[in-house]
């Protein structure tokens, strides 16, 4: 069967492949053997919705105009004037995903906090 955690040009109804399997077998007949079903299927809905949300979280990144409005909505919200460091590639791990040792890398806007004084004055003037 094809396993959609190492394939990353997989369909998104591959996602749910392997959760479709325990629908299709029969029930386990001892109170063991159901709670190792259990705990297989709890990590493989974990993977799977893992994946699902890092390849949200890459798409995200790579719409430009996404990004343009949340840099946008973070300066606008900031306590202090943030600068723009250029576009820095990061790796990100989904919450479940560190067991597996699979992650993705995207590039994301860098920031930082403004440190020159006349900057940080035409800050305070323009937020009031």
């Amino acid at each position: 069967m094809l396993d959609p955690y190492q394939d990353s040009t997989t369909r998104a109804s591959d996602f749910f492949q392997p959760l479709q399997a325990y629908l299709e077998t029969s029930f386990p007949r001892t109170p063991e053997a159901f709670f190792e079903m259990e705990q297989r299927l709890y990590k493989t809905a974990a993977r799977a919705g893992d994946d699902i949300v890092l390849r949200q979280i890459v798409a995200a990144h790579d719409d430009r105009d996404f990004v343009k409005h949340a840099v946008a909505e973070a300066r606008a919200t900031s306590a202090v004037p943030l600068l723009h460091t250029g576009w820095k590639e990061t790796s990100v791990a989904a919450f479940g995903r560190q067991s597996h040792g699979a992650e993705d890398s995207l590039s994301a806007p860098g920031s930082s906090r403004e440190t020159r004084p006349q900057a940080q004055e035409a800050w305070q003037k323009r937020t009031g």
